[in-house]
């Protein structure tokens, strides 16, 4: 757990100097579905313009974030919990099963659709509809007794 998180940390490191700092960077950090969806839609997608980066680090960067917070408030609230009841609460604040192999411009591409599929929410906070779009692609299987 402690080798994950510090995986996760050096992550999101990572991703946020990565993430261009431009005003654009900015809105979509504290923008709605309006602002974030300038950034991702097709034309950016195929000129993979800064503006598509943008929209790859910024979505890269809340899925990354609500894994690190989830676990650091797993970690936290249950202290010397094994791997696989950290995985299973994880999944109960996050209910995300993003496939294996999965990349952060697929999670772009995945956010873009949704953003287009939901004109009617684009009013919302950009990262509540990451996280929304995350969990209607890739919803993680009911669990079975």
């Amino acid at each position: 757990m402690t080798k994950l998180l510090s995986c996760l940390f050096m992550i999101a490191i990572i991703t946020s100097v990565c993430l261009p700092i431009t005003s654009k960077a900015d809105e979509l950090t504290s923008g709605t579905g309006n602002k974030l969806i300038t950034a991702c839609n097709d034309d950016n997608y195929n000129a993979h313009n800064s503006s598509w980066e943008n929209c790859v680090g910024f979505a890269g960067g809340v899925y990354v974030g609500v894994i690190f917070g989830s676990l650091v408030t797993i970690d936290v609230v249950k202290k010397g919990i094994s791997v696989k009841d950290s995985e299973n609460y994880f999944q109960i604040i996050f209910p995300v099963c993003i496939p294996d192999g999965a990349t952060f411009e697929q999670l772009a591409l995945v956010v873009s659709k949704y953003l287009h599929d939901h004109p009617e929410r684009l009013n919302e906070p950009s990262s509540g509809l990451v996280i929304q779009a995350a969990e209607q692609a890739w919803p993680c299987p009911k669990p079975t007794k």
